[in-house]
């Protein structure tokens, strides 16, 4: 009932019959969204996705799919890199929009946080040569990486058996970056290093 006065445009209606409905579950929190949203009325939708209890892979992707179609671009990648930090998008289905808003957005305003969005996204979703690919664009922009950014594209690397340039990052992190590896990052070299019985290659990255 409440998305359905949504979709007719009844919003005060709708959020007045779903504030009495006695017992919510994702499914009703997720369909008022979405409806909401289809009434471009992106600051209720969000407002009601925050006091979602349980956000799943349905309300990210609305949520993220709605402000890409409203061509807010840089609202868009600041949603995706919190779903990010909540470790809760790898099984969203919004990449696509998201690499979409990202090629749309001015090249002055695609800074350290939204490139590292995109790769991380990559990264998750096992697109490793698309993960690759952005580093090395990233690279060309003359953007300093920082830890984050190395764990997304060793993580890639990992996951994708890129041994060759998985290791090539980790040495330019340390002997060019001159940033610190971390434990989940000495995690990514044994792995990959790990799969094709090259363990010995690492030692000197950890002397």
């Amino acid at each position: 009932m409440a998305n359905m006065y949504a979709d007719c445009g009844f919003l005060v209606e709708a959020r007045q019959v779903f504030n009495e409905m006695p017992e919510r579950n994702s499914v009703t929190w997720n369909a008022l969204i979405t409806s909401i949203i289809r009434r471009g009325e992106l600051g209720l939708a969000h407002a009601l996705f925050d006091r979602l209890p349980n956000q799943n892979v349905v309300s990210w992707t609305d949520i993220i799919d709605g402000y890409a179609r409203m061509n807010q671009h840089e609202v868009t990648l600041s949603v995706f890199w919190t779903m990010v930090g909540k470790d809760a998008y790898s099984k969203c289905g919004c990449m696509e929009s998201v690499v979409k808003v990202f090629g749309f957005m001015d090249a002055k305003k695609k800074n350290l946080v939204s490139w590292t969005s995109i790769i991380s996204g990559f990264a998750m979703h096992g697109m490793r040569k698309q993960a690759v690919h952005s580093f090395k664009s990233m690279e060309n922009k003359c953007l300093k990486q920082n830890r984050v950014t190395f764990l997304s594209i060793l993580s890639a690397c990992s996951h994708g058996w890129l041994v060759e340039e998985g290791h090539e990052f980790f040495r330019k992190m340390v002997n060019e970056c001159l940033v610190e590896p971390k434990i989940k990052h000495y995690e990514c070299l044994i792995d990959m290093l790990g799969k094709v019985g090259r363990l010995e290659d690492g030692f000197a990255d950890f002397s």
